[in-house]
């Protein structure tokens, strides 16, 4: 599960501490409720797990490409995270499936990086790094599966073999954090079984390496940031792509110009 597979990278040792013991509650509800002999039961185990997960992503957010919406549900006293803002209750289901009340909202948040300063070496590394990107978008754009799951797994093992020499403590732990972050994503897309879940992969991914750009990086080209608000059932995602005609990789040829340029990434 990927929530037993979860790094400590960069926490303190209180935060660390609150980490450990919400990961077991969650491994707690996930493994009796993988065996609950009725969905009253499920749904019992659920409210933990849920309270606990509304917690961890309050201390630690998520680096997913859309909004989360908190709900709150009063006639069972219990709160769940969902990425639509129509209301969807699991505990009651189809008995009373919009009980429930806006709580929060939870944008994505980044591992706060943007203030760490990249040695020069390292930064001409995130420009390469940004090209192999290029090829994993401009594969989905053109519908191209096997170009974009080879170009991932390229960049994949790029990020791991990325080092940041002159960096020290918390830059180190934020830069760390990163590689974790790209490599994970463009590993999934490389070991995609269809392009509709490359392209939600690319969403993370995106989110990852624009963190990584924010501390600089060295290129040649153009990029610019484009936006997407049909992707995903209009929750919307962004990419990076060479500045010039949209070429939309959540859509590929069925929507091939739909998106908009939202500002350029220059290099640092």
């Amino acid at each position: 599960m990927a929530v037993q597979e979860a790094a400590l990278t960069g926490l303190g040792e209180e935060a660390a501490q609150r980490w450990l013991e919400l990961r077991t509650r969650l491994l707690a509800g996930a493994r009796e409720g993988r065996s609950a002999s009725t969905l009253d039961r499920a749904r019992e185990l659920f409210t933990d797990g849920s309270s606990a997960m509304v917690e961890l992503e309050a201390r630690f957010g998520h680096p997913e490409p859309w909004l989360l919406h908190q709900v709150y549900c009063p006639m069972v006293g219990a709160s769940w995270l969902q990425d639509t803002p129509t209301i969807e209750n699991p505990y009651l289901g189809t008995r009373m499936p919009r009980c429930g009340e806006p709580a929060a909202e939870h944008p994505p948040r980044l591992p706060q990086a943007a203030r760490t300063e990249l040695p020069a070496a390292t930064r001409q590394t995130v420009g390469e790094l940004l090209r192999l990107y290029l090829e994993v978008s401009g594969g989905l754009a053109h519908d191209d599966l096997d170009t974009a799951r080879d170009a991932a797994s390229r960049l994949a093992e790029a990020w791991k073999a990325a080092r940041a020499d002159g960096l020290s403590g918390d830059g180190l732990s934020r830069w760390l954090a990163l590689v974790d972050w790209n490599a994970e994503s463009a590993s999934a897309i490389g070991g995609s079984q269809d392009i509709q879940e490359a392209r939600q992969w690319l969403a993370v991914l995106t989110r990852a390496t624009l963190s990584a750009a924010e501390l600089g990086y060295a290129a040649e080209s153009e990029l610019g940031i484009y936006a997407c608000p049909m992707a995903f059932k209009n929750r919307g995602a962004i990419w990076i792509q060479k500045k010039g005609p949209v070429e939309n990789p959540y859509f590929g040829a069925v929507m091939f110009d739909c998106g908009s340029f939202e500002e350029e990434l220059r290099p640092k």
